[in-house]
């Protein structure tokens, strides 16, 4: 019997202990692999998360998203929030956090400097026009998420 066949009889199964050391067993794997491998457990936690969430970042994510751009991030979640709630956003409020952020930081040398009312509503529109533009292949969600995956990480 190969490891594939025994697996498959273990998850047929669907004992509830032996898919708890199924899962054990898969996580001790994954971070021996990280040791050894980093680019391959790369790939398996980003699988893992799809497993789990689909093509949907978290707020964790977004926000360390936000952290780590460069040039630096303009808004915080704080400023964000404030934001959202004066102008009645329609996007979920993580997701407008990270493409305000984003814009800013990709392109604040084109939409300018946030200093006035006309300038935050140039970034507004700018952030509802990328979150819901209507020749993208994927949902919203799965559109920041990819654009994520591919082209930021």
């Amino acid at each position: 019997m190969d490891i594939e066949e025994i697996i498959q009889v273990i998850v047929d199964n669907g004992r509830i202990e032996d898919m708890k050391e199924l899962s054990d067993m898969l996580e001790d794997t994954i971070e021996n692999i990280q040791e050894y491998n980093p680019e391959k457990f790369e790939e398996y936690q980003m699988q893992l998360y799809e497993m789990a969430y689909g093509e949907f970042l978290c707020d964790e994510l977004k926000t360390k998203w936000v952290k780590d751009m460069r040039p630096e991030a303009r808004w915080n979640i704080e400023e964000i929030q404030d934001i959202y709630s004066r102008y009645a956003i329609e996007i979920p409020l993580y997701s407008f956090f990270v493409i305000m952020n984003m814009l800013y930081s990709d392109l604040g040398r084109v939409l300018g400097e946030v200093n006035n009312n006309d300038s935050l509503t140039r970034y507004i529109q700018a952030t509802k026009d990328w979150y819901f533009d209507e020749d993208a292949r994927n949902t919203q969600e799965a559109k920041l998420y990819n654009y994520w995956k591919y082209i930021v990480n």
